[in-house]
């Protein structure tokens, strides 16, 4: 409950925190030799101490966080920090000896206990722990586990083997508005789920995947051996987009930070953006998990409207109660809600859609997410 994890946060960060917030007065009394510069020298250390929290603040977010997976920044900081120690212990020991004999062993048994403890990922990128899970039920089949959650399923001999059921809605909506040969846009590529079945089902369509972790393509690339595509972009979808040309018949959304779609790729900017890649008639279509009261899942219905003329919302009948995964449909055209409906039936999913009239009922004043307004993680956590 809240009560454990409000322990394990003061277990894990109260002690490291009264040590550090101890130094500075330490350090003070050890260069401080005259009163009357007291206020020079306590005003240099803080000002030390606060440009190195700048450069810790910047580094990290911009270079550590896009570059190393955590693991490794933690252990690397913790290596660095207990290292800088020894040495500062070995120049300024004092008479006894035992502080840095314990220092030493302790160094040491925590590197041993570090290096011994085996990691819960196959691999760990700069944003996930990825892993992957055999199915149980098809030893031709895997989960692809991000984190604690299942991003995909792929099927390496039947990428037509849709387990998901927002991957069937996909589907779904895309066989009822389309035909033949298509151009799809992936944001987010997760598995490839829906590029491999593209493929498989329509072949000659074109697949671009906008994808944020290079490391975890090469990884499902590795092991889940999906369908190639035409083009993969590697950056966040907001910068790489441009990239992607126009043209596409269907925008596909099914980006996650863990169980929230990052609130950038949410709001009416964006979906501009979206929509001016789309042809005359194309249309988008998007993955969202909502709970509770769906205030998030009507914010983004309501986004969406202020974008393009028909939208609507597709889910099973239940979900609407106890939540879950949702397909928005955001199109230039008039939605054929019956079609999507036999598409999923087809596909063993029974849906229900909701739009116009009582779509409108359903979104009930929600507010607009703009780049200026899109609290998604409050919607989220209110819902």
């Amino acid at each position: 409950g809240i009560a454990g994890l409000v322990l394990l946060t003061a277990i894990a960060i109260l002690p490291a925190t009264a040590v550090l917030s101890a130094t500075p007065p330490i350090v003070v009394k050890i260069i401080l030799d005259d009163l009357g510069s007291t206020g020079a020298t306590v005003g240099r250390i803080s000002a030390l101490g606060t440009a190195g929290a700048l450069f810790g603040t910047f580094t990290s977010g911009f270079v550590l966080v896009a570059t190393l997976p955590t693991s490794a920044t933690v252990l690397g900081v913790a290596l660095t920090t207990a290292i800088v120690g020894v040495v500062l212990w070995l120049r300024y020991r004092p008479a006894s000896q035992a502080f840095g004999t314990f220092a030493l062993i302790g160094l040491l048994a925590g590197s041993t206990l570090t290096a011994a403890v085996q990691s819960p990922c196959d691999v760990e990128t700069a944003y996930f722990c990825a892993s992957e899970v055999t199915d149980p039920e098809n030893q031709d089949a895997s989960f692809l586990l991000l984190d604690t959650v299942t991003h995909a399923y792929v099927d390496k001999t039947d990428p037509t083997n849709l387990r998901f059921s927002s991957i069937r809605m996909f589907a779904a909506a895309i066989d009822a508005m389309t035909e033949g040969e298509i151009d799809a846009l992936h944001i987010g590529g997760g598995g490839f789920s829906v590029p491999s079945w593209l493929t498989a089902t329509r072949p000659g369509s074109r697949n671009v995947v906008l994808e944020l972790d290079r490391a975890l393509i090469d990884f499902v690339e590795d092991r889940l051996d999906p369908a190639p595509v035409d083009r993969t972009l590697v950056g966040d979808a907001r910068i790489s987009l441009a990239a992607a040309g126009d043209g596409f018949d269907v925008a596909i959304g099914d980006a996650f930070g863990g169980l929230a779609v990052p609130w950038h790729l949410t709001t009416v900017e964006f979906l501009e953006e979206i929509s001016s890649t789309l042809t005359s008639d194309g249309f988008y279509i998007m993955n969202l998990i909502d709970h509770g009261e769906l205030e998030f899942l009507r914010s983004e219905l309501a986004t969406a409207r202020t974008v393009f003329p028909h939208v609507a919302v597709v889910t099973v009948p239940e979900r609407f109660d106890v939540g879950g995964t949702f397909m928005l449909v955001a199109s230039k055209r008039p939605i054929p809600a019956e079609s999507i409906k036999a598409r999923s039936s087809a596909l063993d999913l029974e849906v229900g859609v909701v739009t116009a009239g009582e779509l409108e009922g359903f979104i009930d004043g929600a507010s607009v997410l703009t780049d200026d307004f899109a609290p998604v993680d409050q919607l989220l956590t209110t819902s």
